[in-house]
């Protein structure tokens, strides 16, 4: 009955996810995050982009759903950190055929699988975990 409704929270938490880890990386951001992958990441970027999932999904479960707020918090851990995986694994795959776009569809922004990596892995979890704890 609420499958849109945790599928808003789920694109929300991933946007909030790389607008957090893109801010902070870029502006106080020191230490390299699986530089070989994608040089520009940064530990603080990251930590930034899965404290912004958590803070989503906190607000959304527990405050929206009613439901116990742990799951707010776990469920916004993997949403940040699966969104962090999808964007290295697409980066991986354009290192490993030598290209810096994905395609030319999109201009300068790596093109349309840099549009999508984020949100490739955070739905297949949450997903998981709704139907494990029974959540639906």
């Amino acid at each position: 009955p609420n499958g849109f409704v945790w599928t808003l929270f789920v694109i929300f938490a991933v946007v909030v996810s790389d607008a957090g880890a893109l801010l902070v990386g870029s502006r106080i951001g020191r230490h390299p995050f699986f530089a070989n992958i994608s040089p520009n990441k940064t530990v603080e970027g990251a930590i930034a982009g899965v404290a912004g999932a958590m803070i989503v999904m906190l607000i959304g479960v527990s405050g929206v759903l009613g439901l116990p707020p742990i799951h707010g918090l776990v469920l916004g851990f993997l949403v940040g950190t699966s969104a962090e995986v999808g964007d290295l694994v697409e980066s991986q795959m354009k290192r490993l055929a030598e290209v810096k776009d994905s395609s030319h569809l999109i201009p300068g922004h790596g093109g349309v699988l840099d549009r999508i990596d984020s949100i490739l892995f955070p739905p297949i979890l949450v997903w998981f975990y709704v139907t494990v704890f029974h959540l639906l």
